[in-house]
């Protein structure tokens, strides 16, 4: 893709997350995602969080996403790229998303 490329989008709806925040999993739902099935990875926009009403902040190589003055989600920085504390997938989801 590179760093002026372009690639198709393939599909719009939500993404059902399940974060991990203080030690438990929580639910958290991405409405009108962009699925893009050449891309390998998922990636989140600040700036469209930031219009839906919520609060990213990063420091010290930890993110956290905080929705209605409530945490929502952490993430932690590695290679430059912060990633979400994301709950494992269990066996029946990780077969359904393939």
């Amino acid at each position: 893709m590179g760093e002026r490329g372009t690639v198709a989008m393939a599909s719009v709806g939500t993404v059902v997350l399940k974060v991990i925040v203080h030690g438990r999993t929580r639910t958290f739902n991405l409405k009108d995602a962009l699925h893009v099935a050449s891309i390998r990875i998922n990636l989140v926009s600040v700036g469209m969080m930031e219009e839906r009403g919520a609060e990213v902040c990063s420091k010290g190589g930890k993110a956290i996403i905080k929705l209605r003055d409530k945490v929502a989600a952490w993430g932690t920085r590695k290679s430059g790229l912060y990633h979400l504390d994301i709950a494992p997938l269990s066996h029946d989801a990780a077969v359904a998303s393939l």
